[in-house]
């Protein structure tokens, strides 16, 4: 700017009055220093400036902007208009900026509680598949123990049912040893019976 003869003022970021640095970002949209601006319409970084100073067209992209003979518009330090307007345009950003940050949290909590309840769900599911096998198991095996009970009933009818059918042939086979006992000592009566009247001569 000073090789072409235009006339500039410099504004160091650390006097007093000078805009903030964050300020500056906000408005031009460059980080870097130093910028050049006309009035208070952002020109360019230094790259930006070098770029049109070395093509030669620097003046004209400055009288563009409202550069005349007389010195560049007055503007620097910014006008409260602007660093107004750049407060709100940043308050705006950080508003909307935090209201994202809100979405994406209430998002992150929508997946965090759906992979929760999707575990729950499948544990559940789990635990009632596992409590449907448990019931069939138990119904399962208490259909099996009465039955063993049933059979086991039935098998003990059998028992009684034959003990007392050879506590029956016992009692017969008593009474049969009883009948044959009684007629060989009827036998052996009858028989000493005749013996003795053989052998008495008074006997008739």
């Amino acid at each position: 700017v000073q090789a072409a003869r235009l006339q500039f003022k410099v504004v160091e970021m650390s006097q007093g009055g000078a805009p903030p640095r964050a300020l500056l970002t906000m408005i031009s949209g460059i980080s870097s220093l130093p910028q050049l601006f006309l009035g208070n319409t952002p020109i360019g970084g230094a790259e930006a400036v070098e770029l049109v100073s070395s093509s030669g067209t620097l003046e004209q992209v400055l009288r563009q902007n409202g550069y005349t003979d007389d010195g560049a518009p007055q503007g620097l330090p910014l006008s409260q208009d602007v660093i107004d307007s750049a407060y709100s345009t940043a308050d705006r950003d950080l508003l909307y900026f935090q209201q994202q940050e809100v979405v994406r949290a209430q998002e992150d909590v929508k997946k965090t509680v759906a992979s929760v309840q999707a575990k729950i769900d499948e544990y559940r599911d789990a635990v009632q598949q596992d409590h449907a096998q448990q019931e069939q198991w138990l119904k399962a095996e208490q259909t099996r123990t009465a039955e063993e009970a049933k059979r086991m009933a039935e098998e003990r009818k059998v028992l009684e049912l034959e003990q007392q059918r050879l506590q029956q042939e016992r009692q017969e086979i008593e009474q049969e040893k009883q009948r044959i006992a009684d007629a060989i000592h009827k036998e052996q009566q009858s028989s000493e019976a005749a013996t003795a009247s053989q052998e008495d001569p008074a006997s008739p």
